[in-house]
């Protein structure tokens, strides 16, 4: 299955490859430089950061493992290079991915790179400056007025605080993610449980193997917050109905194969007076001001045909035709059928295209409904004269279909 939008061209896979290793060369170059630049300061970093964290005035802060305080130096020192490096790194991630992303998909991808840098940077250092040391010295608080010597171990100090950095940012991501999932119309009340399992589980492995022994008993709190606060800032996409109107139902074709229809109630920039028409029906079918001229509204098309898995989309103002070449390589390399009910035709014959006859759209779905090659037999029932399209005298007959119960098909 593969996708085209705008400016596409016949690059290859090599060619791909050989950019993604040239930007990712890029980031790490930036990253290491900056880590080296940062070690030179490293020691007044920490200087600095063990003053905030202290919570006592005189020196109650130990190091244990003298070993592990040159790793606590190193890992400060790449840490610093990496959240310098980080706008850098996200610029090339975006500048990679943007020609194979739709345009709903490029300002999705934007928002939520800059909102969720923004958040992770902003809430990381008020927690470093703020959160943690109110926590210590707190603690230290208790520790003397239960009468304890309160001596503490640098390096637990500073892994905790990074832990809860960490914490963090596991958390920002998962309630931006759903915004910006929300705001492309991808969660709705079919897909909400597929992308909960997602966030929720990739979260949950995440707080689990970052977590120090000492902290495994945060863990399930801190899962419980970032699922409480998700939902109330996802309630409105949760419970959202489907960019889709009608239901989706399931027919087999001549060869027993299962077909999805979807009807685009396409207004045709105002020339289709059946614009809207399909919204009064039991078929799936969207809406659609023009199809054929406004690209948001294809590559939402081609989105929600492959989220539903449509098989066979159908356009009721033209035939299909006018479509742009793009949605039509798109629905093809989907495997969509891509045809029409030409209701605009239909009308243009009787002189006034702005005069919609009740019968039009059934006619015309029934005519455009190709019938099922295994059919076992059928019944016509009448329902009465009716006045045609033309103005003509027309009897009207529902056909019913079936197929045998014990054929292949009547079993699948």
């Amino acid at each position: 299955m593969a996708l085209h939008v705008d400016g596409d061209g016949s690059t290859s896979t090599q060619v791909h490859l050989d950019e993604l290793t040239q930007r990712t060369t890029r980031v790490f170059l930036v990253v290491g430089l900056a880590s080296l630049v940062w070690y030179r300061s490293v020691d007044v970093v920490l200087d600095d950061l063990m003053a905030r964290l202290s919570p006592c005035v005189e020196d109650c802060l130990n190091i244990y493992e003298p070993a592990q305080w040159s790793v606590v130096r190193w890992m400060t020192a790449l840490l610093l290079g990496a959240l310098s490096g980080l706008p850098y790194a996200l610029h090339q991630a975006f500048q990679f991915a943007k020609p194979g992303l739709l345009l709903t998909e490029r300002r999705a991808l934007r928002a939520w790179m800059m909102f969720t840098l923004t958040v992770v940077l902003t809430g990381s250092w008020l927690l470093v400056a703020v959160a943690v040391p109110e926590v210590y010295a707190r603690g230290y608080v208790h520790h003397r007025s239960i009468g304890l010597d309160a001596q503490y171990s640098a390096i637990h100090l500073i892994s905790m605080a990074g832990f809860a950095v960490l914490m963090w940012l596991t958390m920002t991501s998962v309630w931006c993610s759903t915004v910006s999932l929300g705001w492309m119309g991808w969660i709705t009340r079919a897909t909400a449980p597929v992308w909960r399992w997602r966030l929720y589980g990739a979260a949950t492995l995440i707080m689990v193997a970052a977590s120090p022994p000492t902290a495994r008993s945060a863990i399930l709190p801190m899962v419980l917050v970032t699922v409480a606060i998700n939902e109330q800032l996802g309630h409105r996409w949760w419970r959202s109905l489907p960019f889709q109107h009608g239901t989706l139902t399931e027919m087999f074709d001549d060869l027993g194969a299962r077909r999805r229809r979807l009807y685009v109630d396409c207004s045709c920039a105002g020339a289709n007076a059946f614009g809207g028409a399909m919204m009064e029906r039991d078929e799936a079918s969207v809406r659609a001001t023009a199809l054929c001229l406004h690209r948001t509204e294809q590559e939402r098309l081609v989105q929600h045909v492959v989220g539903a898995n449509i098989t066979d989309v159908v356009i009721t103002g033209c035939d299909g035709k006018p479509c742009p070449s793009l949605l039509k390589r798109n629905l093809n390399g989907l495997q969509c059928t891509l045809s029409g009910l030409n209701l605009m035709g239909m009308a243009s014959h009787r002189g006034d295209p702005a005069f919609i006859h009740p019968l039009d759209l059934d006619h015309a779905i029934l005519g455009h409904c190709v019938p099922l090659g295994l059919m076992h037999g059928s019944v016509e029932r009448t329902t009465g004269d009716a006045v045609g399209p033309l103005g003509e005298m027309t009897t009207v007959q529902h056909t019913m279909n079936w197929v045998p119960a014990e054929s292949p098909v009547g079993r699948q």
